[in-house]
């Protein structure tokens, strides 16, 4: 009886000499100056190495051949409407893009082949990005049987020997994503900021800006739009500053043309997920662009 008495007040004393640690172990955390949280600082680490290497996937105009613009933007619009039919992943559409860019600046192209390097670019693009990519099949059904199972894959292989194997890369959808973070921006700002890079994606332009400027004067015309809210204002990031504005005119300027379309303009609110409809055109207006 004694012993039991004795080991009782013994673990009443023990759970009184935890209780004072913790308290004085939490008295001492509490002095300590908050951490930022983990996920802000790995998506500002992430968003730090993919404007590194955006460098290194830029787009050179050819010197030693021509490149079809014209039936660029033909192929681009078809690869638009694919992904939107068969509801492709949004980064499946803007890898594709770039893979397809890519490779028609660095090797010469005819007419006939610019649709076997587009659809080729989207059956690479849908390897990295969907959970369950179409067979190949199904590619060559997209082009309406215009090429073969066999020529697919031997495209493939040319377009990953040619960009030496470096498919992905930081894409303007990437940069839209952290910056969209930095802010509590609602829905149909970012809506309207992926309509804008995907009316974009098909003018000669875009190829003559990196990914992390597209993304922010997409976010800030996407402001303009949806919440009239100057995002100089907010001070988030230097892609997202001044310099900017002449690129937002430019946007405009291709979101104008498709605002006549109404295959594309369908295509569009087809592919955006977020049921938020693309808002009507308007004129963008700047303080700092004398009209």
């Amino acid at each position: 009886m004694r012993r039991a008495l004795a080991t009782l007040s013994n673990t009443a004393d023990n759970k009184d000499a935890k209780t004072e640690k913790n308290k004085s172990l939490n008295a001492g955390i509490s002095k300590k100056k908050p951490r930022k949280p983990r996920t802000t600082v790995l998506s500002s680490r992430i968003y730090e190495n993919i404007l590194k290497s955006e460098n290194t996937f830029r787009i050179n105009l050819p010197a030693e051949h021509t490149v079809q613009y014209d039936m660029r933007a033909i192929v681009v619009d078809w690869l638009h409407e694919v992904a939107s039919e068969y509801r492709f992943q949004w980064e499946t559409l803007l890898l594709s893009v770039n893979i397809f860019d890519r490779y028609i600046h660095l090797r010469p192209v005819t007419v006939e082949k610019m649709q076997l390097i587009g659809v080729t670019a989207m059956f690479l693009a849908s390897k990295y990005e969907e959970i369950h990519p179409p067979r190949i099949h199904d590619f060559a059904y997209m082009c309406d049987s215009a090429y073969t199972n066999q020529e697919i894959v031997k495209t493939e292989n040319e377009v990953m020997s040619v960009l030496d194997w470096n498919i992905c890369c930081p894409t303007a959808g990437r940069f839209l994503e952290y910056y969209t973070t930095l802010y509590p921006f609602s829905a149909k700002t970012k809506a309207m900021a992926q309509v804008f890079i995907d009316c974009f994606l098909q003018e000669r332009p875009y190829l003559s800006y990196p990914g992390c400027k597209v993304a922010g004067a997409a976010l800030r015309l996407a402001c303009y739009y949806a919440e009239k809210i100057d995002i100089d204002t907010l001070k988030l990031d230097k892609h997202l500053s001044g310099d900017m504005i002449h690129l937002c005119y430019i946007i405009n300027a291709a979101y104008a043309k498709i605002s006549n379309r109404k295959s594309l303009r369908h295509a569009l609110s087809k592919h955006n997920r977020s049921a938020v409809k693309p808002l009507a055109f308007k004129e963008f207006k700047h303080q700092s662009v004398e009209v």
